[in-house]
């Protein structure tokens, strides 16, 4: 299985990247929302970890944008932040994000 990792802080980025092969999972990475968008394929990766603060497009809007591609609803996505702002957290959810709080 393959995993698409959007998240622009390369130590978080190698953290993950290395959970993700450690439990069998090819993370492709992505720095950007934008990058990510050019790399989405349901058919090679069905999930997506996403940073809420990226560069540019924000993982929230990333996320809509996500879901309102025409095989958007079949991907799962999971919401990184180290936020605890609830307004940023229902905006997770409003966008059909899973949130992984960290």
């Amino acid at each position: 299985m393959k995993a698409l990792l959007v998240e622009d802080d390369v130590i978080i980025r190698q953290i993950i990247s290395s959970s993700l092969e450690a439990i069998g999972i090819e993370g492709i990475v992505c720095e950007s929302a934008e990058e990510a968008l050019t790399l989405l394929d349901y058919s090679l990766t069905p999930l997506i970890i996403l940073d809420v603060q990226l560069p540019g497009i924000s993982g929230i809007e990333l996320c809509q944008t996500i879901r309102n591609l025409p095989n958007g609803k079949y991907f799962f996505i999971l919401v990184c932040t180290s936020e605890a702002d609830p307004q940023i957290l229902k905006s997770i959810l409003a966008a059909e994000g899973k949130i992984c709080e960290g």
